[in-house]
């Protein structure tokens, strides 16, 4: 029955702006008590893969991420204190409603569990043409029938780690990883805008970043983020962004500029 409600507001939709607007009048509400963790909810990927909840679940967390320079797009990342999970909203302008510090409770029942990257994602279950494991909940009134937002807050304090302490149960969580050198610092950029890429259109880019012991990390941007044209600071830094992995390497993915000290 909520699969075909949520079909009718897919093909009701006039317009794709209007299918993927943020309300702006969304209240903050009283969290229901969260009977979860994180940690727990992967145990179900774990022993039997890819999973649809249909039992009475309530997951709540911290937002960690924002939407704001582009680097994320159309996707939030909720952290507890045993673990952190994306949930693939679908919607534009997520960081006016749901800003890093905010609370939010998920209700699972109804959602589904899957894996992308090493990261463990929440929302609708992927169509078996796509390739993907989870889909976007993708409008307002879907995402309001699985989330129920609480009050503004402060994001989590990041996670301080050397990159040969890094697991995989600490994906999808904020991690810091001091006395960092860019490879390309102070001439190449973050990522590659329209006018720097080869052939005209955005492109990410993985820049290695290198510790004082000769181990590295990657740090991914998109090409369409905010300050993908910046050229890469000289010296040593510290970076704080979102842990992911693409086979075996780990990636470390930034809100802004903001998530870089300079020494």
């Amino acid at each position: 029955m909520f699969l075909a409600a949520v079909a009718a507001v897919w093909f009701s939709g006039c317009g794709y702006n209007d299918f993927s607007d943020v309300s702006p009048a969304l209240p903050d509400q009283a969290l229901p008590a969260g009977n979860i963790t994180v940690a727990e909810l992967k145990e179900f990927y774990l022993n039997g893969g890819v999973t649809t909840f249909t039992r009475d679940y309530h997951l709540t967390g911290t937002v960690t991420t924002s939407d704001a320079t582009g680097n994320f797009y159309r996707t939030l990342f909720l952290q507890d204190a045993t673990g952190a999970v994306e949930v693939k909203m679908g919607l534009f302008e997520l960081h006016t409603l749901y800003s890093p510090g905010r609370k939010l409770s998920v209700t699972l029942t109804g959602m589904t569990l899957g894996r992308d990257a090493g990261v463990y994602q929440l929302g609708l279950k992927g169509l078996k043409s796509s390739g993907y494991e989870v889909d976007y909940l993708g409008h307002q009134t879907v995402v309001d029938r699985f989330l129920t937002r609480g009050q503004p807050g402060t994001r989590p304090a990041s996670r301080t780690m050397q990159i040969s302490a890094l697991t995989d149960d600490m994906t999808g969580m904020l991690i810091r990883v001091n006395n960092l050198t860019l490879t390309g610092g102070g001439e190449e950029t973050w990522a590659y805008t329209a006018e720097l890429s080869y052939n005209g259109t955005p492109l990410a880019k993985d820049v290695t970043a290198t510790d004082q012991a000769g181990r590295t990390i990657l740090i991914y941007t998109s090409g369409y983020a905010d300050f993908a044209g910046e050229r890469l600071p000289t010296g040593l830094i510290d970076v704080t962004g979102i842990l992911l992995k693409t086979g075996s390497r780990y990636r470390l993915k930034i809100n802004d500029l903001s998530d870089v000290s300079m020494h």
